[in-house]
């Protein structure tokens, strides 16, 4: 039977989730159940195994535990590979392990922009730059889906902060949303086809991420022609009418029958046009049909090949294995329990995921050294086979591998540096010491040994791991500082000064999701960003120290030198050499901020995009990265189509190159007026890149392709992509501080050249319609340092002016925002003083404003009510208590302290309905009796009305 052809009952029940992880089946119309999981860097399918099943060995057995499976880096760790192609390959193996797990939807990769280094999900996502998160992302989603199981890119859009995120409200004018926030999901969607997509917890500039038609129809399907479904994140929908009408396909994870109604007395009422009712419900129809047209469900252990293990040939943009793992024996996967990995997929993907680690860890400092006999004068790695290590740091013997949250794998093996260190690295173990305690509480103690050890004769390097621990980031929570914990600064402290004395090269392995601060960087010979590396991260990290693997990873976010409270490109933010963004001086609005309008200030000048805008100096900066060998650049061409140039390895053994594209265009002027000055830009703009592999002597023609993304902007007058005509410089770089090529280029645009411009090169139309705007190469090389500095100020100013410009222009429009003027500034201390994270603020202002349902539990703390404020005071109390409890933070005492109370109409398992949820924002508002009495009323009259739908639905043949 066509989906057209269902009842409306039916049709309306397909777009809601029937449990915490599973859609509903339609019998009638052949619509198969789907299950979905977690799984950005590994497969977290959590599975209640009944009391009469013998649990299988490593197999979990506690409710809601999920069930072994690889873990692989994370993706702020992968996009430092610069490597699509590996993401292709990781997508694949994670895919692989879902079809043997039953899994159907794929809930990744994570394509959010790192608005602020201080996100607490920040090791989820890929990148601060669009392009690079649209490209990895695009890759992985093809490499999961190849494999039949749908890739479900997430959080769609305008997610920046942990904080509220559940009812925090976006405010961002349209040009930096599309250029910016847009523009990786955009990629994503075009070139990797995604078959379903996840909206956002937020509002974007009023209006719910799964209700807003402006990103979910006009955009997502109308622009970039997605055809598959869009789920809400969890507990994200708001309202079910709203969202089917505006292009929400799917409610989860288990809202009820209460959704079904409403969406059925909205069309009979006339609100709801029975046709996006059938759209909807097609969408979702269409997703389960796609990842079921392979293999029957509950028998999908993969007998598809996965992308990338038999490697590709390498040269320009090429992206082959250096250790290509043998694809498992797909029958051995029917030997092994339900659900359970075998052993041969286990070994063959625990490979795999040390191969992504490898790839992607990031050389960030390595000097020459004075000592160590015959290598004086070389850098100090990679370690000759049997030098004696000093390993100091308590993650070489329990290393952190991964974030906390929602992406939380249960790895089917750790790896750990204390092991692998001789196994892997073939380097000798002369001692250890932890140095400091896991939970970050200071010994002086610990620090005392550990530089007892470095010092010692027997020593030849000290290697010392350090980094963030579980408290640091997590999902649910934000950060209030870029410093690491100061026990580890301590020691870093003890032992640059005790390996000076006894002249002993220093070695740091930094274990992070996010930018920390590095204090002491300029002391250590060597430091190597192991990122969260996954389980076999460890045994990546012994082989790059011991030179098997030459290192080839590069930031894909900017490291700053300093601390600030707020986003460091916002007006206000004060700025200068030394430290910029220091908080001696309070910013425009915190981050994260506190209230329920997040204004987006800072427009474009987010990440490498402020850092270069303003000239200031930075830690490392994007695109860094450094290789035991030497490249070199020659012969810059620039066609139509793109540009090409010759890259040489000139150094003394095999490596990889990411040679990065950058663009920078005309300006307008501090009046911040397109109209008349003409769009303002940011200094420059990564606009595509490769990875090259090549032997010693070896050199090969890189060709970096020009595409719909390279020289667009976002014209807010004529509500289109336009190119403007003029010159435009384009730059081969290392990193983005870092030029190696460079040419000025004439560009035929859309629209007409500003002055300086040779002639009229305006064309006609926009870049919707076909063809790459021509570009004519005309070789130049950079100005005057005078000069660039009056360009920096020129830049600064014009985009922030026209930043201000256009937000005046959003909140004219209402849609429910308050103001886009600068908020106060808010105390964002962490809850526990030795804890570095924001979880819950609440404004000084909040006891006199009214609350809604909206309003999260956590800010009933400024309640006039006792009662709402008891409440919110005890869920804090709990999450503090979780979070002491199991060492790193409990994912759901947090979601339970910053929900606002309608969420329970789409969490509680059709229990509570909306109208009952609403009933309890009485109580902050001084009336708590009718509130209780309303909400246990609601939860009755819900009761009744499910037992008469689920009789209406039964007679369909549905649950």
């Amino acid at each position: 039977m066509a989906i057209e052809d269902l009842s409306l009952a039916e049709r309306a029940a397909l777009l809601a989730g029937a449990s915490q992880w599973t859609t509903r089946a339609v019998p009638r119309a052949g619509v198969p159940p789907m299950v979905m999981s977690d799984g950005p860097h590994g497969l977290r399918h959590e599975v209640v195994r009944p009391a009469a099943q013998p649990a299988a060995p490593a197999a979990p057995t506690a409710p809601g535990a999920s069930l072994p499976a690889t873990c692989f880096p994370t993706a702020a760790t992968v996009a430092c590979s610069w490597d699509p192609e590996l993401a292709s390959r990781m997508g694949a193996t994670i895919a692989q392990e879902a079809r043997a797990q039953g899994v159907d939807v794929l809930l990744g990769p994570g394509l959010n922009i790192k608005r602020s280094p201080r996100c607490g999900r920040n090791f989820e996502y890929y990148s601060e730059d669009p392009v690079l998160a649209g490209r990895m992302g695009a890759e992985f989603i093809r490499g999961v889906q190849l494999q039949g199981v749908a890739a479900c890119p997430k959080h769609f859009a305008v997610n920046g902060q942990e904080l509220r995120r559940q009812s925090s409200n976006s405010v961002v004018d349209e040009r930096t949303m599309r250029e910016l926030y847009l523009t990786a999901f955009e990629i994503a969607v075009r070139e990797g086809r995604p078959w379903a997509i996840m909206s956002s917890y937020n509002r974007v500039n009023g209006v719910y991420a799964h209700e807003n038609r402006h990103l979910l129809t006009e955009i997502l399907r109308d622009e970039w022609g997605f055809d598959g479904m869009v789920v809400s994140d969890w507990g994200a929908s708001n309202s079910a009418v709203r969202a089917v009408a505006a292009g929400g396909s799917l409610e989860m994870p288990c809202p009820g029958l209460a959704s079904v109604r409403e969406v059925m007395r909205a069309v009979e009422d006339g609100r709801l046009a029975e046709a996006d009712v059938t759209a909807r419900a097609r969408e979702v129809a269409l997703c389960a049909a796609r990842t079921h047209g392979g293999a029957a469900h509950g028998d999908r252990t993969g007998s598809m090949p996965l992308i990338g293990f038999a490697g590709a040939a390498s040269g320009a943009g090429a992206a082959a294995s250096p250790n290509p793992p043998a694809s498992p024996d797909p029958a051995a996967a029917h030997e092994a329990p339900a659900g359970v990995l075998p052993p041969d997929m286990i070994d063959a993907h625990h490979r795999v995921a040390r191969d992504v680690a490898e790839q992607s860890m990031v050389l960030l400092r390595n000097k020459p050294i004075a000592s160590m006999g015959a290598r004086a004068g070389k850098p100090v790695l990679p370690l000759p086979a049997g030098t004696r290590v000093a390993l100091v740091g308590d993650m070489a013997a329990r290393p952190r591998f991964q974030g906390s949250g929602s992406s939380k794998v249960n790895a089917t093996r750790v790896d750990a540096l204390i092991g692998a260190l001789a196994a892997e690295g073939g380097l000798a173990l002369a001692g250890y010491a932890p140095g400091y305690r896991h939970d970050g509480t200071p010994s002086r103690e610990l620090v005392d040994r550990a530089v007892a050890v470095a010092v010692r004769g027997d020593v030849d390097a000290v290697v010392a791991c350090v980094g963030l621990d579980e408290r640091s980031e997590a999902e649910g929570l934000d950060r209030s500082t870029l410093a690491m914990p100061a026990p580890q600064l301590d020691l870093m402290a003890a032992l640059a000064k005790a390996c000076g004395k006894a002249d002993k090269p220093l070695i740091a392995v930094l274990t992070a999701g996010s930018p920390v601060l590095l204090p002491w960087a300029d002391d250590c010979d060597a430091i190597l960003y192991a990122g969260l590396g996954g389980q076999a991260g460890a045994s990546a990290v012994a082989r790059i120290l011991s030179g098997k693997t030459n290192p080839s990873g590069r930031l894909a976010e900017t490291w700053p030198l300093g601390e600030c409270d707020g986003v460091y490109g916002e007006p206000n933010v004060p700025e200068g050499p030394g430290k910029p963004g220091a908080s001696a001086v309070a910013p425009a609005s915190a981050y994260p901020c506190p209230d329920r309008d997040v204004v987006y200030r800072e427009g474009s000048l987010v990440g490498y995009r402020y850092w270069t805008t303003a000239g200031l100096p930075v830690r490392f900066p994007f695109g860094h990265g450094l290789t035991y060998t030497r490249f070199d650049y020659a012969d810059l061409e620039v066609g139509q189509t793109g540009v090409s140039f010759t890259l040489t390895n000139v150094g003394d053994r095999p490596g990889a190159e990411v040679a990065q594209l950058y663009v920078t265009g005309p300006c307008g002027s501090a009046g911040g007026d397109p109209a008349s000055d003409g769009p303002a830009r940011v200094a420059l703009e990564l606009k595509g890149f490769a990875k090259v592999r090549l032997d010693p002597g070896e050199s090969t023609r890189v060709t970096i392709p020009f595409d719909r993304y390279t020289f667009r902007h976002w014209d807010e007058a004529s509500g289109s992509w336009q190119v403007e005509s003029g010159p435009w410089r384009v730059t081969i770089g290392s990193d983005c501080l870092t030029p190696r090529l460079s040419a000025t280029h004439m560009v035929r645009g859309t629209m007409g050249a500003r002055l300086g411009g040779s002639g009229d090169l305006s064309g006609q139309g926009d870049l919707d319609s076909p063809g790459i705007p021509a570009v004519l190469g005309v070789p130049g090389m950079a100005g005057d340092p005078a000069a660039a500095d009056a360009d920096h100020r020129c830049r600064l100013a014009a985009v922030r002016a026209e930043t201000a410009r256009a937000l005046a222009d959003v909140a004219s429009m209402g849609d429910g925002i308050v103001s886009v003027a600068p908020a106060p500034i808010v105390s964002t201390a962490p809850v526990v003083s030795t804890m570095p994270i924001v979880s819950a603020v609440t404004p000084q202002s909040a006891k006199s404003r009214v609350f809604d349902a909206n309003d999260p539990f956590s800010s009933w703390n400024g309640s006039r009510d006792p009662i709402a404020r008891w409440w919110a005071h005890r869920l804090a109390r709990d999450e503090r208590r979780a979070r002491e409890r199991r060492g790193e933070p409990d994912l759901d005492a947090l979601f339970r302290l910053n929900m606002p109370p309608r969420a329970l109409a789409k969490l509680s398992g059709g229990r509570v309905d909306a109208r009952a949820a609403r009933s309890l924002a009485r109580i902050p508002n001084g009336h708590p009796v009718l509130g209780l009495i309303g909400f246990a009323v609601g939860v009755l009259r819900n009761q009744a009305a499910n037992r008469r739908t689920a009789a209406l639905l039964g007679r369909f043949g549905l649950k």
